[in-house]
Parts: C-alpha cells; structure tokens; sequence
C-alpha cells in the first residue's frame, strides 16, 4: 500500500469520525431535550395526581353528607308514618 493511498484512507477515516461524532453529539442534545420534556411532564402529572387526591377527597366528603342526608330524612319520614300509624 502506498503512502498516497494510506493518507487517503486515514483522511477518510477521520471524516468518518467526524461524522460520527457530529451524529453523537445531534443525538445527545436531542435526548437532553427530550429528558427535559419528560421531567416537565413528570411534573404536570404529580400536580393532576395532587388534585385528583384532593377531589377525591372532596367527593368522599359530599358522599358521607349525602348518605347522612338521606339516613335523616329517612328517620324522619319514618317517623311521620309512625305517627300517622297511630292516630
């Protein structure tokens, strides 16, 4: 092999290491970016999952109302028709 062509290949070579490392680096910033669009969602998702919690919460709540609510008015209306059994 030549001198020529061993320069050749070498400079081909380091083109091709040129090139790979440009695709690298394009390949990080992409995955950096993409990282970051991940732990802004990450984010959004802990701050929907908190106010979830806290409907879920505020439904529990209206729920126990309801069903005393009703438990009362129950008592009551059993107790009109008690009454009105009497007379």
């Amino acid at each position: 092999m030549s001198s020529s062509e061993l320069e050749r290949r070498v400079r081909r070579h380091g083109a091709d290491i040129d090139s790979l490392y440009e695709v690298v680096t394009t390949v990080d910033r992409k995955v950096d970016a993409l990282d970051h669009k991940v732990d802004a969602l990450n984010q959004k998702v802990g701050a929907l999952d908190q106010k979830v919690g806290t409907l879920d919460q505020k439904v529990s709540t209206l729920d126990e109302k309801v069903d005393s609510g009703f438990a009362s008015v129950n008592n009551t209306l059993a107790e009109i028709l008690r009454q009105l059994g009497n007379r």
